[in-house]
């Protein structure tokens, strides 16, 4: 997802948790405890969209009502039940064999959202609020991956060295 959450805080989420208006996601319970907002970003916000209107017709066919309880899980098992972490494990992992993507985790898709955030410009102390932690050791990490990015950019890229001046 669009978020960068723990697989914990992502199946947590409840459909009251969503302001599709702002596409703030509430964070009730982080690690430790502690709540905090994250964004989804446009593409996230339409495929959310979706798939909620998605659970609404389904719904509607089963039931002849298709409103949806705000404390029901924001993402559900096709049964209705609240997504589990192993559910979502099982759910990632189909994705990265479909994709050819060996060792898909959910860590690994919340460490890939993290460099991404980074490559793509993304401030690192709102990065270290996105992603929940407490200091700045672990974005630390990551920005030491993005400098060896932009090293190996230069590296293989250079202006001046492409031009041989």
């Amino acid at each position: 997802m669009d978020t960068g959450l723990r697989s914990s805080e992502l199946c947590a989420l409840r459909i009251d948790d969503y302001d599709k208006a702002t596409g703030r996601l509430a964070v009730r319970k982080g690690k430790g405890g502690k709540s905090r907002n994250v964004y989804l970003g446009y593409t996230a916000r339409s495929a959310l969209w979706r798939y909620l209107e998605e659970r609404r017709r389904r719904r509607k066919q089963l039931t002849g009502d298709n409103k949806l309880d705000k404390t029901e899980g924001l993402f559900t098992t096709s049964s209705g039940r609240h997504l589990t972490r192993d559910n979502l494990l099982h759910l990632i992992q189909a994705i990265g064999r479909r994709a050819d993507v060996s060792g898909a985790t959910v860590h690994r898709w919340r460490h890939t959202f993290a460099i991404n955030m980074l490559r793509n410009g993304c401030n690192p102390c709102a990065l270290q609020e996105l992603l929940g932690h407490s200091d700045m050791e672990t974005v630390r990490l990551y920005l030491k991956l993005v400098d060896q990015d932009l090293r190996g950019a230069v590296a293989s890229a250079s202006p001046a060295d492409q031009w041989r001046l």
